[in-house]
C-alpha cells in the first residue's frame, strides 16, 4: 500500500514539473553595413540593382528579392554567388534537381538511395541523375512491398544563371541563419518573470553570428560582372518569457463578443529573427 502511495506521489510531482515548464524566445537583432532599414525590408541599392531582405521568421530565413532597375535583361551568376556564415562559404548553385510528385503512398518507397514517405513531397538530388531534363515530366520506377509500380514526377534542375527581365524581380531563398539551440551564454540561465526581458548587445568582433550575401550579376548579355557584398552581424539578443506573445482579445461573431487568445510575436521587424525554446 505504501509502495502504491509513493508511486502516485512521484507521478504527481512529475506532472507538476511538466506543467511548470515554460517556453522562451530569443529575438536576434541584425545590423548591416550597406543596407537601409525600411518599414518592411532592409534595402540595398546600387542604381542598377536593388536587393531587399526580411529576416523575420523562425531561425531567420535568408529570403531576398533582387530587382532589376534597368531596361535590359539582368543576369545573376549563381555559380559566383555565395552565402557566408561565420567565415564558412556556401554555394548558391549546387547543380541540384528538385523532384515533385503527387500520389497517395501508404508505405515507404525508395527512389535510388532516397526514401520517400507521404505524398506531394519535394525531393533533392545532389547529382546529375536528371541532368538535361529540366522542367520535364519523367516516369520514375518505384518499388514497394506490393510490387513495382510507376508514378509520374516532375523534375526541375537548378540553373547556374538566373535571368531577370527589365524592371522585374526574383525571389531567392535557400539558407537559414540559425538552427538548433538558442545562443548559450548567461541569458539562457536566468529565470524570467512574465513581464521581464534581458537585452544583450554585441559588436561585430564578439557577435555570435556574422554573415554576408555575395551576389554576382551583369546587365545585358555582354555586360561586365558586378558584385554585391551585403554584410550583417547579430548586434543584440533579447531573451524573454513566451507568455509575452499570448494576447487576450475579443472578437465579434453574429453580434456576440467572445474572448480568445491570439499568439503572435511582438517586436516584428525585417532586421530581426527569433528562436523558440523550452525550459
Amino acid at each position: 500500500m505504501k509502495s502504491v502511495g509513493a508511486t502516485l506521489f512521484f507521478a504527481l510531482i512529475l506532472m507538476l514539473g511538466a506543467c511548470s515548464s515554460r517556453y522562451y524566445y530569443q529575438i536576434y537583432e541584425v545590423k548591416g553595413d550597406n543596407v537601409m532599414k525600411m518599414d518592411d525590408c532592409l534595402l540595398f541599392n546600387d542604381g542598377d540593382c536593388s536587393v531587399m531582405y526580411n529576416f523575420w521568421s523562425k531561425g531567420g530565413l535568408v529570403d531576398f528579392i533582387i530587382v532589376n532597375n534597368t531596361d535590359s535583361i539582368m543576369y545573376i551568376d549563381m555559380e559566383k554567388s555565395f552565402f557566408v556564415r561565420n567565415g564558412l562559404s556556401y554555394d548558391y548553385f549546387e547543380n541540384t534537381a528538385y523532384v515533385t510528385g503527387s500520389g497517395n503512398y501508404s508505405s515507404s518507397y525508395s527512389l535510388g538511395s532516397l526514401n520517400m514517405n507521404g505524398f506531394s513531397s519535394i525531393f533533392f538530388f545532389n547529382n546529375n541523375v536528371y541532368s538535361g531534363k529540366s522542367n520535364s515530366d519523367v516516369n520514375v520506377a518505384v518499388s514497394s512491398n506490393a510490387g513495382p509500380s510507376k508514378y509520374k514526377f516532375q523534375v526541375k534542375q537548378e540553373r547556374p544563371v538566373l535571368l531577370i527581365p527589365p524592371y522585374g524581380a526574383k525571389l531567392i531563398s535557400k539558407f537559414v541563419l540559425w538552427s538548433g539551440d538558442p545562443y548559450s551564454d548567461d541569458i539562457c540561465e536566468r529565470d524570467l518573470i512574465p513581464k521581464d526581458s534581458i537585452f544583450h548587445s554585441y559588436f561585430i568582433q564578439n557577435s555570435p553570428l556574422v554573415f554576408s550575401n555575395f551576389i554576382t550579376y551583369s546587365v545585358g548579355e555582354s555586360g561586365k560582372p558586378n558584385h554585391i557584398n551585403n554584410m550583417f552581424y547579430v548586434s543584440a539578443i533579447i531573451n524573454f518569457n513566451g507568455a509575452l506573445v499570448n494576447v487576450e482579445e475579443k472578437f465579434l461573431c453574429e453580434g456576440e463578443s467572445y474572448p480568445r487568445t491570439v499568439s503572435y510575436m511582438k517586436g516584428e521587424s525585417p532586421d530581426r529573427f527569433y528562436v523558440k525554446y523550452y525550459r
